[in-house]
Protein backbone atom coordinates (compact mmCIF):
# COMPACT_ATOMS: atom_id res chain seq x y z
CA UNK A 1 0.00 0.00 0.00
CA UNK A 2 2.82 2.38 -0.84
CA UNK A 3 5.04 1.65 2.18
CA UNK A 4 8.47 0.12 1.75
CA UNK A 5 8.54 -2.98 3.99
CA UNK A 6 12.19 -3.90 3.58
CA UNK A 7 13.41 -3.75 7.17
CA UNK A 8 15.88 -0.93 7.95
CA UNK A 9 18.19 -3.51 9.57
CA UNK A 10 19.49 -5.63 6.70
CA UNK A 11 16.87 -4.65 4.08
CA UNK A 12 15.20 -8.06 4.45
CA UNK A 13 11.47 -8.72 3.91
CA UNK A 14 9.71 -10.82 6.56
CA UNK A 15 6.92 -12.44 4.56
CA UNK A 16 5.48 -14.17 7.65
CA UNK A 17 4.30 -10.74 8.88
CA UNK A 18 1.85 -10.27 5.97
CA UNK A 19 -1.44 -12.20 6.31
CA UNK A 20 -2.33 -13.72 2.94
CA UNK A 21 -6.02 -13.16 3.58
CA UNK A 22 -5.39 -9.39 3.58
CA UNK A 23 -3.93 -9.33 0.06
CA UNK A 24 -6.21 -8.28 -2.78
CA UNK A 25 -3.57 -8.31 -5.52
CA UNK A 26 0.15 -8.16 -6.22
CA UNK A 27 1.94 -6.40 -9.04
CA UNK A 28 5.45 -7.12 -10.30
CA UNK A 29 7.09 -3.99 -11.74
CA UNK A 30 10.18 -4.98 -13.73
CA UNK A 31 13.30 -2.95 -14.32
CA UNK A 32 15.18 -0.39 -12.28
CA UNK A 33 12.73 1.84 -10.34
CA UNK A 34 14.60 4.25 -8.04
CA UNK A 35 11.31 5.66 -6.72
CA UNK A 36 10.85 2.45 -4.72
CA UNK A 37 14.16 2.82 -2.88
CA UNK A 38 17.16 0.54 -2.52
CA UNK A 39 17.45 -2.95 -4.02
CA UNK A 40 15.02 -2.32 -6.90
CA UNK A 41 17.52 -2.75 -9.73
CA UNK A 42 15.64 -5.88 -10.80
CA UNK A 43 12.18 -4.52 -10.09
CA UNK A 44 9.72 -4.07 -7.27
CA UNK A 45 6.80 -6.05 -5.91
CA UNK A 46 3.73 -4.02 -4.96
CA UNK A 47 1.25 -5.60 -2.52
CA UNK A 48 -2.30 -4.20 -2.35
CA UNK A 49 -4.57 -4.99 0.60
CA UNK A 50 -8.33 -5.47 0.72
CA UNK A 51 -10.89 -2.96 1.92
CA UNK A 52 -14.57 -3.30 2.73
CA UNK A 53 -15.77 -1.23 -0.21
CA UNK A 54 -14.45 -3.89 -2.61
CA UNK A 55 -14.73 -6.97 -0.38
CA UNK A 56 -18.06 -6.78 1.50
CA UNK A 57 -19.28 -9.78 3.46
CA UNK A 58 -17.43 -12.35 5.51
CA UNK A 59 -15.89 -15.80 5.48
CA UNK A 60 -14.29 -18.21 7.92
CA UNK A 61 -12.10 -21.21 7.18
CA UNK A 62 -10.69 -23.87 9.48
CA UNK A 63 -8.66 -26.94 8.67
CA UNK A 64 -6.31 -29.51 10.17
CA UNK A 65 -3.79 -32.02 8.97
CA UNK A 66 -0.85 -34.26 9.69
CA UNK A 67 1.88 -33.45 12.23
CA UNK A 68 -0.55 -31.58 14.47
CA UNK A 69 -1.46 -28.93 11.93
CA UNK A 70 -4.46 -26.76 12.76
CA UNK A 71 -5.47 -23.37 11.40
CA UNK A 72 -8.34 -20.91 11.38
CA UNK A 73 -8.76 -17.81 9.24
CA UNK A 74 -11.52 -15.22 9.02
CA UNK A 75 -12.32 -12.02 7.16
CA UNK A 76 -15.17 -9.51 7.33
CA UNK A 77 -15.76 -6.38 5.30
CA UNK A 78 -18.55 -3.89 4.91
CA UNK A 79 -19.51 -0.35 3.98
CA UNK A 80 -22.03 2.31 4.98
CA UNK A 81 -22.45 5.54 3.02
CA UNK A 82 -18.91 6.84 2.47
CA UNK A 83 -17.31 4.66 5.16
CA UNK A 84 -15.99 1.11 4.82
CA UNK A 85 -14.03 -1.35 6.95
CA UNK A 86 -12.19 -4.64 6.58
CA UNK A 87 -10.82 -7.05 9.21
CA UNK A 88 -9.01 -10.37 8.81
CA UNK A 89 -7.05 -12.65 11.11
CA UNK A 90 -5.10 -15.89 10.85
CA UNK A 91 -3.96 -18.44 13.43
CA UNK A 92 -1.76 -21.32 12.28
CA UNK A 93 -0.10 -24.01 14.41
CA UNK A 94 2.01 -26.91 13.18
CA UNK A 95 4.28 -29.37 15.00
CA UNK A 96 6.37 -29.81 11.86
CA UNK A 97 7.24 -32.99 10.00
CA UNK A 98 10.66 -33.14 11.66
CA UNK A 99 11.59 -33.21 15.33
CA UNK A 100 11.88 -29.87 17.16
CA UNK A 101 10.42 -28.07 14.15
CA UNK A 102 7.09 -26.47 15.18
CA UNK A 103 5.71 -23.16 13.94
CA UNK A 104 3.00 -20.85 15.22
CA UNK A 105 1.70 -17.87 13.23
CA UNK A 106 -0.71 -15.23 14.56
CA UNK A 107 -1.61 -12.38 12.20
CA UNK A 108 -4.20 -9.58 12.24
CA UNK A 109 -5.02 -6.89 9.68
CA UNK A 110 -7.73 -4.27 9.67
CA UNK A 111 -8.55 -0.94 8.09
CA UNK A 112 -11.15 1.82 8.06
CA UNK A 113 -11.72 3.90 4.94
CA UNK A 114 -13.55 7.00 3.75
CA UNK A 115 -14.36 7.28 0.04
CA UNK A 116 -16.08 9.98 -2.05
CA UNK A 117 -15.77 11.06 -5.68
CA UNK A 118 -12.76 13.23 -4.82
CA UNK A 119 -11.41 11.95 -1.50
CA UNK A 120 -10.02 8.56 -0.50
CA UNK A 121 -8.59 7.92 2.99
CA UNK A 122 -7.60 4.60 4.59
CA UNK A 123 -6.17 3.94 8.06
CA UNK A 124 -4.81 0.40 8.48
CA UNK A 125 -3.17 -1.69 11.19
CA UNK A 126 -1.11 -4.87 10.77
CA UNK A 127 -0.05 -6.93 13.79
CA UNK A 128 1.76 -10.25 14.05
CA UNK A 129 3.30 -12.51 16.69
CA UNK A 130 5.01 -15.50 15.10
CA UNK A 131 7.28 -18.24 16.45
CA UNK A 132 9.14 -20.19 13.77
CA UNK A 133 11.48 -23.07 14.54
CA UNK A 134 13.65 -24.87 12.03
CA UNK A 135 16.66 -27.12 12.41
CA UNK A 136 19.62 -27.40 10.07
CA UNK A 137 20.20 -29.72 7.16
CA UNK A 138 21.60 -33.15 8.00
CA UNK A 139 24.89 -34.78 7.02
CA UNK A 140 24.65 -38.11 5.18
CA UNK A 141 25.63 -40.00 8.33
CA UNK A 142 22.30 -38.95 9.92
CA UNK A 143 20.08 -40.27 7.13
CA UNK A 144 19.00 -43.35 9.06
CA UNK A 145 16.39 -40.99 10.59
CA UNK A 146 15.73 -37.88 8.48
CA UNK A 147 13.32 -36.49 11.10
CA UNK A 148 16.02 -36.03 13.74
CA UNK A 149 17.64 -32.66 14.42
CA UNK A 150 21.29 -31.94 13.75
CA UNK A 151 21.27 -29.52 16.69
CA UNK A 152 18.47 -27.76 18.54
CA UNK A 153 16.93 -25.43 19.67
CA UNK A 154 16.68 -22.96 16.76
CA UNK A 155 13.89 -20.43 17.21
CA UNK A 156 12.86 -17.15 15.58
CA UNK A 157 10.19 -14.94 17.15
CA UNK A 158 8.89 -12.09 14.99
CA UNK A 159 6.59 -9.39 16.42
CA UNK A 160 5.14 -6.47 14.48
CA UNK A 161 2.92 -3.44 14.95
CA UNK A 162 2.44 -1.50 11.70
CA UNK A 163 0.19 1.56 11.33
CA UNK A 164 -0.42 3.31 7.98
CA UNK A 165 -2.51 6.26 6.85
CA UNK A 166 -2.81 6.77 3.09
CA UNK A 167 -5.03 8.95 0.97
CA UNK A 168 -5.64 10.82 -2.23
CA UNK A 169 -7.47 14.02 -3.14
CA UNK A 170 -8.60 15.39 -6.50
CA UNK A 171 -7.44 19.01 -6.57
CA UNK A 172 -8.88 19.92 -9.95
CA UNK A 173 -9.33 18.71 -13.49
CA UNK A 174 -6.48 16.33 -14.19
CA UNK A 175 -4.68 16.98 -10.87
CA UNK A 176 -4.47 14.27 -8.19
CA UNK A 177 -2.55 14.44 -4.92
CA UNK A 178 -1.72 11.25 -3.03
CA UNK A 179 0.37 10.40 -0.01
CA UNK A 180 0.94 8.26 3.06
CA UNK A 181 2.58 8.24 6.48
CA UNK A 182 3.46 5.15 8.50
CA UNK A 183 4.92 3.86 11.75
CA UNK A 184 6.41 0.39 12.11
CA UNK A 185 7.63 -1.37 15.27
CA UNK A 186 9.43 -4.69 14.75
CA UNK A 187 11.23 -7.04 17.12
CA UNK A 188 13.06 -10.27 16.35
CA UNK A 189 14.30 -12.68 19.01
CA UNK A 190 16.53 -15.54 17.90
CA UNK A 191 17.98 -18.54 19.72
CA UNK A 192 20.28 -20.84 17.78
CA UNK A 193 22.43 -23.86 18.56
CA UNK A 194 25.73 -24.41 16.76
CA UNK A 195 28.46 -27.01 16.54
CA UNK A 196 31.87 -25.77 17.65
CA UNK A 197 33.95 -26.20 14.48
CA UNK A 198 37.16 -26.06 16.56
CA UNK A 199 36.23 -28.92 18.90
CA UNK A 200 39.30 -31.11 19.40
CA UNK A 201 41.73 -28.54 17.99
CA UNK A 202 44.95 -27.85 19.85
CA UNK A 203 45.73 -24.25 20.77
CA UNK A 204 49.23 -23.61 19.33
CA UNK A 205 50.05 -21.16 22.12
CA UNK A 206 48.89 -23.09 25.18
CA UNK A 207 48.80 -26.63 23.86
CA UNK A 208 45.32 -27.09 25.34
CA UNK A 209 42.65 -29.08 23.51
CA UNK A 210 39.34 -27.33 22.77
CA UNK A 211 36.76 -29.47 24.59
CA UNK A 212 33.72 -27.24 23.97
CA UNK A 213 31.29 -29.21 21.80
CA UNK A 214 28.77 -26.50 20.92
CA UNK A 215 27.57 -22.96 21.52
CA UNK A 216 24.18 -21.43 22.20
CA UNK A 217 23.63 -18.00 20.68
CA UNK A 218 20.79 -15.57 21.18
CA UNK A 219 20.18 -12.23 19.52
CA UNK A 220 17.60 -9.44 19.50
CA UNK A 221 16.75 -6.91 16.80
CA UNK A 222 14.67 -4.07 18.27
CA UNK A 223 13.62 -1.72 15.51
CA UNK A 224 11.41 1.30 14.85
CA UNK A 225 10.79 2.94 11.49
CA UNK A 226 8.55 5.62 10.08
CA UNK A 227 8.20 7.60 6.90
CA UNK A 228 6.09 9.44 4.40
CA UNK A 229 5.36 9.74 0.70
CA UNK A 230 3.78 12.53 -1.34
CA UNK A 231 2.92 12.45 -5.04
CA UNK A 232 1.17 14.67 -7.59
CA UNK A 233 -0.24 13.27 -10.83
CA UNK A 234 -1.18 15.57 -13.74
CA UNK A 235 -3.11 14.07 -16.65
CA UNK A 236 -3.89 17.22 -18.63
CA UNK A 237 -2.28 18.48 -21.82
CA UNK A 238 1.25 19.83 -21.65
CA UNK A 239 2.47 21.66 -24.76
CA UNK A 240 -0.71 20.58 -26.60
CA UNK A 241 0.18 16.91 -26.03
CA UNK A 242 -1.49 14.40 -23.73
CA UNK A 243 0.72 13.56 -20.76
CA UNK A 244 0.63 11.76 -17.45
CA UNK A 245 3.20 13.63 -15.41
CA UNK A 246 4.10 12.34 -11.93
CA UNK A 247 6.30 14.09 -9.37
CA UNK A 248 6.84 13.17 -5.73
CA UNK A 249 9.07 12.80 -2.71
CA UNK A 250 9.60 10.15 -0.02
CA UNK A 251 11.31 9.82 3.33
CA UNK A 252 12.08 6.64 5.25
CA UNK A 253 13.72 6.67 8.68
CA UNK A 254 14.71 3.80 10.93
CA UNK A 255 16.62 2.97 14.10
CA UNK A 256 17.60 -0.48 15.27
CA UNK A 257 19.58 -2.02 18.09
CA UNK A 258 21.16 -5.44 17.52
CA UNK A 259 22.53 -7.44 20.45
CA UNK A 260 24.06 -10.90 20.38
CA UNK A 261 25.19 -13.15 23.22
CA UNK A 262 26.85 -16.57 23.25
CA UNK A 263 27.70 -19.29 25.75
CA UNK A 264 29.37 -22.69 25.67
CA UNK A 265 27.26 -25.84 25.52
CA UNK A 266 27.50 -29.60 25.22
CA UNK A 267 25.32 -32.15 23.46
CA UNK A 268 22.86 -34.58 24.95
CA UNK A 269 22.24 -37.93 23.27
CA UNK A 270 19.48 -36.43 21.06
CA UNK A 271 21.61 -33.39 20.00
CA UNK A 272 20.08 -30.89 22.40
CA UNK A 273 22.64 -28.21 23.35
CA UNK A 274 22.80 -27.82 27.13
CA UNK A 275 24.57 -24.72 28.39
CA UNK A 276 27.69 -25.13 30.52
CA UNK A 277 28.48 -21.41 30.98
CA UNK A 278 26.75 -18.05 31.21
CA UNK A 279 25.85 -15.82 28.28
CA UNK A 280 28.56 -13.33 27.31
CA UNK A 281 27.86 -10.25 25.22
CA UNK A 282 29.36 -10.48 21.73
CA UNK A 283 27.72 -7.60 19.83
CA UNK A 284 25.83 -4.49 20.89
CA UNK A 285 25.27 -2.20 17.91
CA UNK A 286 22.89 0.62 17.17
CA UNK A 287 22.13 1.63 13.58
CA UNK A 288 20.27 4.57 12.09
CA UNK A 289 18.98 4.98 8.52
CA UNK A 290 17.79 8.17 6.81
CA UNK A 291 16.62 7.85 3.20
CA UNK A 292 15.22 10.76 1.18
CA UNK A 293 13.95 10.46 -2.36
CA UNK A 294 12.58 12.67 -5.10
CA UNK A 295 11.25 11.44 -8.44
CA UNK A 296 9.36 12.45 -11.54
CA UNK A 297 8.14 10.62 -14.62
CA UNK A 298 6.31 11.65 -17.77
Amino acid sequence: DGVRINEPFGDVVNWDLIPQSAISSMQLLPGSIPAFGLNTLGGALAVYTKRGNDYPGGAIQAYGGSFGRSAIEFEQGGKHDHWDYFLTGNYFDDNGWAQHNPSRVKQLFGNVGYLTDKTDLVLSLTAADNTLQGTQTLPLSFFDDVRQAYTFPDTNVNKLTFLTLKGSQVLGDGVLMGGNIYYRKYRNENVSSNVNDHFGDVDPDTGEIDTVQATNDRSVIDQESHGFGLQFTLTGDIGQMKNQFVVGATGDFGTARFTQEAKDAEFTANRDTVSISDFALVTNAKTMNRYYGAFFAD
